[in-house]
């Protein structure tokens, strides 16, 4: 597939997460991109929380469903870029 053809694919993305979604790592806070639920309930992280924790082995065994929305950050950079 082409970049034009990859990039059309990713401006048809809609976001799940809301601004109201924020960070559960320490006292963070920021926006949310990324939902991690487990068996126990659902953990936010931002961007940076998310790329440290993700291929961690105790999110390896907490995680059944991941919503990964780091995208909407690089078109919003890539808006602001234009």
């Amino acid at each position: 597939m082409n970049a034009v053809a990859e990039e059309t694919i990713e401006e048809t993305k809609e976001r799940v997460l809301t601004l109201n979604d924020r960070c559960d790592a320490g006292s963070c806070g920021a926006a949310a991109l990324a939902k991690v639920t487990g068996v126990s309930g659902s953990l936010f992280f931002c961007g940076h929380h998310f790329t440290k924790y993700e291929n961690t082995e105790g999110m390896k065994k907490f995680a059944f469903e991941t919503i990964d929305e780091r995208w909407a950050m690089l078109n919003e950079n890539r808006l602001k870029a234009d």
